[in-house]
């Protein structure tokens, strides 16, 4: 196998090593008298060591040739960028799940905000009903109030009309049972004379002549009087 994937850096060629399996990389020679040699790192399971057929190990027994040391650095350095481009796809991961929950709050927020303005239409659109009724309310309670009021005046009027009706057929009523005064005397005829208002006046002939009563002996009294004019009557 011809494995030629070397780097250089400045003057120095370091070899790349070629991952074969798991356990077992090959990685080229880094002499120049040399290129074109491939050395098989193989991992042993048991002594937990690389092994290299190289014979600074094979020869020498050195356990830590510089290919062995290659590899190890090689072995470091992909372990550090699989962690930084682990780290990176974390960060990356990270970034793309706080924009999305970014997002996803942005959204809420409109719909959120949607939300509440349609809320406060509703809101102005309720109160703007609300204060036409209150309107309507007291431009019909108006009438209302000023029937009342004349309603309540015509009661006033009326209770009063009925009092003095009332007052006035108690008067009229008090008036009939009252008793009724003579418009005349009383006169009665008996023989020899006439009983006016139980005061005997004595007769000469058709003429009222003597009354019994107090006053007839001071003066003419009422009863001859009235008896005179009985007489008169009669006589018409």
């Amino acid at each position: 196998m011809n494995v030629t994937m070397t780097t250089t850096y400045g003057n120095e060629s370091i070899a790349i090593p070629v991952r074969v399996e798991v356990d077992q990389y090959l990685i080229p020679s880094q002499f120049p008298s040399r290129i074109g040699n491939v050395y098989t790192l193989t991992f042993n399971h048991v002594t937990k060591c690389w092994e290299c057929t190289c014979k600074d190990t094979t020869h020498n027994h050195n356990p830590r040739c510089k290919h062995v040391r290659r590899l190890a650095a090689y072995i470091q350095e992909q372990e550090a960028i699989q962690a930084a481009i682990q780290k990176q796809a974390a960060a990356i991961a990270q970034a793309v799940a706080a924009q999305t929950a970014l997002e996803t709050l942005e959204a809420k927020y409109m719909q959120v905000t949607a939300r509440e303005a349609e809320l406060q239409a509703t809101i102005a659109r309720q109160d703007a009903e609300i204060a036409a009724l209150r309107q309507e309310l007291a431009q019909a309670a108006a009438p209302r109030e000023q029937t009342t009021a004349t309603g309540e005046n015509l009661l006033t009027v009326a209770v009063q009309a009925l009092a003095a009706a009332t007052q006035a057929l108690a008067s009229s009523t008090a008036a009939k049972r009252a008793p009724t005064k003579a418009k005349g005397p009383v006169i009665e005829e008996v023989e020899g004379a006439l009983m006016v208002d139980g005061y005997k006046v004595k007769l000469v002939g058709v003429m009222p002549m003597f009354c019994n009563c107090p006053e007839a002996e001071l003066k003419q009294c009422k009863h001859l009087r009235a008896a005179e004019r009985y007489q008169e009557s009669k006589g018409k």
